[in-house]
């Protein structure tokens, strides 16, 4: 069971949070700036935790199952 003191899902370290990934490459004399989806969360900004993760697969099951 959950308690309340559990984290369903931390911040994404890589983005900040904000779901977009901003990164720079330095090639020779030139820096170039990318900016896209962040890889890590998949531009939601938070990664689930183990129980996030099991709470998730449950409410998928309901869903396919007409639960939800």
């Amino acid at each position: 069971m959950l308690q309340s003191d559990e984290e369903l899902y931390v911040e994404c370290e890589k983005c900040g949070g904000s779901g977009t990934w901003n990164h720079s490459e330095q090639r020779g004399a030139t820096r170039t700036f990318h900016t896209g989806p962040c890889p890590d969360c998949n531009s939601i900004g938070a990664i689930p935790t183990a129980e996030g993760e099991r709470v998730l697969q449950l409410i998928n099951r309901w869903r396919r199952a007409g639960r939800l």
